[in-house]
């Protein structure tokens, strides 16, 4: 099974993908273009550029893909939750959800 996953650079998203991975799926990591995961060393087939806020995505990579993952979002657990970081929380996973599943759409 070909698995695109974003949030691969994560604690979570680094352990999906290894396990996926040692279980013989294709992984491919969604990534951004400037990202440090984007040259970091992984299990991914390939690589899938999305940009989560501007919803760049790259359809032509990520066709034929069998499932999708998305663990992307700001980190929980890198501060104190003001209201402006819940903000920060919530609008990071709502608004990239919107992107991914507006890019995926363009699949056939």
């Amino acid at each position: 099974m070909r698995v695109l996953i974003s949030g691969s650079s994560g604690m979570i998203g680094r352990a999906v993908a290894r396990s996926l991975a040692g279980d013989g799926h294709e992984v491919s990591r969604l990534v951004r273009p400037k990202s440090s995961a984007a040259g970091a060393e992984s299990v991914a087939a390939w690589d899938v550029r999305w940009d989560p806020a501007s919803g760049d995505f790259d359809a032509d990579a990520a066709e034929g893909a069998d499932a999708v993952i998305h663990l992307a979002g700001a980190s929980i657990g890198d501060g104190r939750w003001t209201p402006e970081r819940k903000e920060l929380l919530r609008t990071s996973r709502v608004d990239a959800t919107r992107n991914l599943v507006s890019g995926l759409a363009t699949l056939n």
